[in-house]
């Protein structure tokens, strides 16, 4: 006889839920739960916050993101897109003011406007912290793979410029780590 197959947890993830404005610009990015049955997933109203690069987490969390929350959604209509198992589904949903605090549209926009630019402000210098992190791991390497080297060789040459790099990325670094 035929066997009834009932997908498991692992067959369902990952659900992938992506919010982008009326401008079709990305807003948020977040997994979902997958299982068998209801399945509630809720988005904090916020856009994505600046993501660490990976090299500078301590540890994977999966699911969990160490970002600071992103600017609040504004007021008006959004998509959401849920992704499962090779199928999708896509609805508008309108976000509103909180009629306990509720400002002026302009001051909204203006906050907005400035946490965004703030936003891209913080996502370039994590950037390149991530990029100095990861040349510091690299001249390590260098470093170690170099140290027995006989005096005045070509490999000695290169421990000694790695050396006064290290030194030099240390110093650059020292202002924002």
């Amino acid at each position: 006889g035929q066997k009834e197959h009932k997908p498991s947890f692992e067959q369902c993830n990952p659900v992938v839920v992506s919010v982008t404005d009326s401008a079709g610009k990305p807003v948020a990015t977040f997994h979902a739960p997958g299982k068998a049955g209801i399945n509630v997933a809720s988005w904090n109203m916020r856009y994505t916050g600046v993501e660490m690069p990976k090299s500078l987490r301590e540890e994977e969390r999966p699911g969990a993101s160490d970002a600071p929350k992103g600017p609040l959604a504004l007021p008006g209509n959004y998509r959401v897109k849920v992704e499962a198992g090779g199928r999708s589904a896509t609805q508008t949903v309108q976000v509103v003011a909180d009629p306990r605090v509720n400002p002026p549209m302009d001051v909204q926009r203006a906050a907005f406007d400035t946490a965004m630019h703030l936003r891209g402000e913080a996502a370039a210098d994590v950037a390149m912290i991530g990029r100095s992190y990861d040349m510091m791991q690299t001249l390590e390497k260098v470093l170690d793979s170099t140290k027995d080297a006989a005096a005045g060789s070509a490999k000695a040459k290169v421990h000694a410029s790695a050396e006064s790099l290290k030194v030099s990325l240390g110093d650059f670094s020292k202002d924002f780590w």
